[in-house]
Formats: structure tokens, C-alpha cells, sequence
């Protein structure tokens, strides 16, 4: 559902928005690790995330290469693919995060150290606004 305020929440892919309240401070992002699970957007149970790779037909020489975003120790979105339910915009949301992942311009890489995801070129900018 669209909330006043917000006009897009994203495709979930490339572009997440999420109730920035319920997210810890600091995000990180990192690789894929063995016992990872999270609840998939629309899914509405956990989920371990080997077996959602499998089910997306993830190639296996893909899956270590996915950058995951992280509040805390719970993952809020597998980056390309699919958000956290627990962490979505609701009707009591105040406060949106915004997350995008973009295909990093050659003159950044060259100046500039970010995690990217090596299939892709893919970095993110974390976007955050009160509405």
C-alpha cells in the first residue's frame, strides 16, 4: 500500500524502501554465510537463505556474490532480489529508508573503494527521510 508522503516503495530489486524505525542505526552489507535466513517479503514465514536461492534458480557460482544488507544481525534485503517482511512499510510507518543499488560509473571505481558486487558492479547509497 502507498502512504501519504511516499510515492514509490521501490521494486524491490533495485530499489527497497523500508520502515527506517524498526532498522538498527548502522547497516552493513556483506556476503552470503552457511545457517543465513530471513522472511522474503510476501512470504510471510523465515526462510534460509540457501533455499531461497534455490527456488529463485540462482546459479551456485552466483550466490556467494549477492551483497546482502544487514541491520544487525538480520538480513533486510538480498540485494537484486527480495526484501525482509519484518522490516516493511506499514500504515504506522513515520520514518522511510530508502535503499538503491546502482551500477557504479568507471570513474568512481577508480577513485573510490566500495564492496561491490562483482557480477553486477553494483554499489549502494543509503537514503534515508522523514516524510
Amino acid at each position: 500500500r502507498i502512504l501519504d508522503g511516499v510515492d514509490d516503495l521501490g521494486d524491490g530489486r533495485y530499489t527497497l524502501t523500508l520502515d527506517a524505525d524498526r532498522t538498527a542505526q548502522d547497516l552493513s552489507i556483506r556476503a552470503r554465510q552457511k545457517g543465513d535466513f530471513f522472511y522474503p517479503l510476501g512470504f510471510g514465514k523465515r526462510k534460509k537463505l540457501q533455499d531461497f536461492f534455490v527456488d529463485e534458480k540462482i546459479p551456485r557460482d552466483e550466490r556467494d556474490s549477492i551483497p546482502l544488507v544487514l541491520s544487525g544481525n538480520d538480513i533486510i534485503w538480498v540485494t537484486g532480489l527480495r526484501g525482509d517482511e519484518r522490516f516493511k512499510v506499514t500504515e504506522h510507518t513515520k520514518r522511510f529508508l530508502r535503499l538503491e543499488v546502482r551500477k557504479q560509473r568507471t570513474e568512481d571505481r577508480q577513485t573510490e573503494h566500495r564492496q561491490t558486487d562483482r557480477r553486477q558492479n553494483l554499489f549502494f547509497e543509503r537514503l534515508s527521510s522523514e516524510f
